[in-house]
């Protein structure tokens, strides 16, 4: 009986892991598509905060530094 030493497969990446990266690498959004020939991944313009809680908070550590306790 010979044995033979094969390397173990790799799973193959996920479309989620993907987009995950992608979404990281670019600090954008990304939608997908699935399409007959694959995948067609679409990116995004930049995510940013909602000016309102983003203003808020900016407003309450300027009081908080401007009053030391």
């Amino acid at each position: 009986m010979t044995q033979t030493s094969k390397t173990p497969r790799r799973r193959k990446t996920s479309v989620r892991t993907l987009i995950k990266r992608v979404e990281r690498a670019t600090g954008k959004p990304v939608t997908c598509v699935t399409t007959p020939e694959g995948y067609t991944l679409h990116v995004g313009e930049p995510v940013q905060a909602s000016s309102g809680e983003s203003d808020a908070l900016d407003n309450w550590i300027a009081k908080k530094d401007a009053h030391p306790a």
